[in-house]
């Protein structure tokens, strides 16, 4: 099977589908870094399957590298180090950089379990971000919300995308952000369980695991106690003892901050993973356990051929907004899904939904 390509909402993604290079890219225009992608849309070489070691990074634009040549990447840091470290020949180690600049924990989740789900890898490293972004999925497009969507009232006048980041905000709260990401870190762990890949996680928000009110909160407390916190790296490239020097674009983190966090993501994993964990018999027998407890079978008719599965062509839209097929139009739901948010806030402001 192959890996899924790029289908997220960065400014590279109309190049997907072919190799291609640029120096100026999300909010790096400077012109002195190179960025090159793969066929599939991601930023780094093409998945290797004969690779002794296939590592997978998901994360936002610190994860990506914005601003920092592609080697100095803390990834690409990190997989230099775990090779040497875990007895890997340079030339068995591939790894493939999923992230996406302004990514949130929505992108991060779906992507490990989408690409997992195609390719076994050795190791995953998930590096969770802000709490306050999610993922708009549309009839047309994967499109992100976070702050940015919001701070110019000039940029929001007809955009679509800008309209839904208001109503999404007016809702929004520390404590649902915190909720939607620890449901996705969760979610990815108990996926990545399941299959016997090993991982390591790094959160951004994770400071509020040492903090009582976080854990001491009814709505939160009893979600951060199935969060398995060994594979979890400490720190975070943020922090302020690791975010160190500036990148080409004045405001990501640069490379000193990468190498740094590199080696604790490094120290977290030999905390974690005995040397045997990534022996290539080991690897073999968490691939075969894949194999055998996760078959994959679709539907087939009697000559062979997959039954794809379809939804009702969508139609003209008429005047209850509903379209031929009696599905509702996208602004008659998501104009409901507004209206039933608003009265349910002014009937217990504790609510926050989660969808």
């Amino acid at each position: 099977m192959s890996l899924h390509a790029y289908d997220g909402a960065a400014v590279h993604a109309g190049q997907r589908g072919r190799r291609h290079i640029t120096d100026r890219c999300c909010s790096d225009h400077s012109g002195r870094v190179e960025y090159a992608f793969n066929s599939l849309g991601y930023r780094g070489a093409e998945l290797d399957r004969q690779a002794e070691v296939v590592v997978f990074v998901v994360g936002c634009s610190h994860a990506f590298g914005v601003g920092v040549a592609e080697e100095l990447t803390w990834p690409q840091v990190f997989c230099r180090g775990f090779a040497a470290h875990y007895g890997i020949p340079a030339a068995g180690l591939n790894l493939q950089n999923f992230s996406q600049g302004a990514a949130s924990n929505d992108y991060i989740t779906r992507v490990i379990l989408t690409q997992c789900a195609q390719v076994q890898p050795a190791l995953v490293l998930g590096a969770f971000t802000h709490n306050d972004r999610v993922e708009y999925l549309d009839e047309r497009a994967i499109c992100n919300i976070g702050p940015w969507r919001v701070k110019d009232p000039e940029d929001r006048i007809g955009t679509p995308t800008n309209e839904i980041a208001d109503a999404f905000y007016d809702y929004y709260s520390d404590e649902f952000g915190a909720i939607n990401a620890i449901k996705n870190l969760l979610l990815a762990q108990e996926f990545l369980r399941s299959r016997r890949i090993p991982y390591l996680f790094s959160w951004i928000g994770g400071g509020m695991l040492g903090r009582p009110k976080g854990i001491s909160s009814p709505m939160i407390g009893r979600l951060l106690e199935l969060i398995d916190r060994a594979p979890l790296c400490p720190t975070s490239i943020e922090q302020d003892d690791v975010f160190v020097d500036r990148a080409a674009d004045h405001a990501h983190p640069g490379p000193l901050s990468h190498a740094r966090f590199a080696a604790r993501m490094l120290a977290t994993c030999r905390a974690v993973y005995p040397l045997e964990h990534f022996c290539p018999a080991a690897i073999a027998a968490r691939a075969a356990h894949r194999l055998s407890v996760h078959p994959i079978a679709l539907p087939t008719r009697a000559d062979g051929d997959v039954v794809a599965p379809s939804l009702p062509p969508a139609g003209p839209r008429d005047d209850a907004g509903q379209d031929q097929a009696g599905r509702p139009s996208r602004q008659s739901r998501w104009q409901r899904l507004r209206d039933k948010i608003r009265r349910l806030k002014k009937e217990d402001p504790n609510i926050y939904p989660l969808y």
